[in-house]
């Protein structure tokens, strides 16, 4: 019985199946852009030019070193479709959040990073 259902679909998937993959991403709050975020320089970008490229962070976190931590989030979705007729249609939906990390010391950079996270 398996092996039939197998020959069946490996009959079908070779004669006349339609296949389609597609993907869609739409972000719904947007802070940053990546481009940007490659233009800052450790050790020599101020913070001034933070707020005026980023605007206010989402987030800032005071350091016990007097120091602070800023973060911007881009926060969006993802759909992926996969299609193959007659036998699969897969729809995964996805939150996926993107976070910019800036580590700030006497008003200039001393670290950023980008994490992005999918759910």
């Amino acid at each position: 019985m398996i092996f039939r259902a197998l020959l069946l679909i490996n009959v079908l998937s070779s004669t006349s199946c339609i296949m389609s993959w597609d993907h869609e991403h739409e972000y719904t709050h947007t802070a940053f852009d990546r481009d940007d975020a490659d233009k800052i320089v450790i050790g020599s970008t101020s913070s001034e030019w933070i707020v005026d490229t980023f605007g206010e962070p989402d987030s800032r976190l005071t350091r016990d070193d007097g120091g602070e931590l800023w973060k911007y989030e881009n926060r969006g979705n993802r759909d992926v479709r996969f299609f193959m007729f007659p036998i699969i249609d897969v729809d995964v939906k996805t939150d996926q959040r993107e976070t910019l990390s800036i580590s700030i010391q006497d008003e200039v950079v001393i670290d950023y990073w980008i994490i992005n996270d999918e759910r």
